[in-house]
């Protein structure tokens, strides 16, 4: 999905609009398909892909990663080309929830479509709306994050989210270009701190979480999200089942 799209479609016109959506569905089409994926449907600017149907691909956790990281890299070369036209740059914000689903031709008498349904599919979709909370491009669920073990991965939060009763964690993937010895120290210390979190330590990991916020790396929006989280927090009224889940109450 693309983050601010109506402030976006506010500021072309239509002619404009439907060259842009154009030109982007295209783009990100395209590495969709050359990771083995299959497109459910188009919605405004939202893209829905699915993998391991119609032809079965057991590798269609890390493919699913692969075409968010291809088309994280293509935007890059489309906001070169939006800003030779004036045109503003936009963000992406990309959910991937790995489980069983039905699949088919799915409708009403009148008219069908090849499609997926169930609880795995809304999750994913309420994983792509929290990108934008996180300040991250990417997050997916536990289940993928198991399914594609070649990745290094950065927790950013165990969640419940809306429609659901029990909590998931959530993880950005990290692209191998990007794995260096630095962002191993940082990723070593960002997952120390969140054991000191849910251990309840959050004097020691509210140290952690300042170092952090310092890095030039990574992403730092979680952080700041942990450390309002903790200074709002008193862990002496916690109760003795918690186990570190943020409740969110919006889609």
């Amino acid at each position: 999905d693309i983050r601010g799209f109506t402030t976006l479609s506010e500021s072309l016109s239509p002619l404009e609009l439907s060259e842009f959506l154009n030109d982007y569905l295209s783009a990100v089409t395209e590495v969709i398909f050359s990771h083995d994926g299959t497109i459910d449907k188009y919605v405004g600017d939202m893209v829905m892909a699915f993998w391991n149907a119609p032809i079965e691909e057991p590798a269609h956790a890390e493919k699913a990663i692969n075409s968010a990281l291809g088309m994280q890299s293509v935007l890059t070369a489309l906001n070169r080309s939006y800003a030779n036209k004036g045109w503003p740059e936009v963000a992406l914000g990309i959910g991937i929830s790995t489980g069983e689903m039905n699949v088919g031709d799915m409708g009403s008498q009148y008219r069908k479509a090849y499609t997926v349904l169930g609880d795995v599919v809304n999750l994913g979709s309420r994983i792509e709306s929290l990108t934008k909370f996180y300040g991250v491009g990417i997050l997916v669920s536990q289940l993928t994050k198991e399914q594609a073990p070649k990745y290094e991965y950065r927790l950013i939060d165990k969640v419940t989210v809306v429609g659901k009763s029990e909590p998931v964690e959530i993880f950005e993937p990290i692209s191998h270009n990007d794995v260096t010895k630095e962002v191993d120290e940082l990723l070593e210390l960002h997952h120390k701190a969140f054991k000191l979190y849910y251990s309840k330590d959050w004097s020691t990991a509210l140290l952690m979480f300042n170092q952090l916020i310092n890095n030039n790396i990574l992403s730092t929006r979680v952080y700041e999200i942990m450390l309002e989280r903790i200074a709002d927090t008193d862990p002496t009224l916690s109760p003795a089942s918690w186990c570190g889940e943020y409740t969110h109450i919006n889609k």
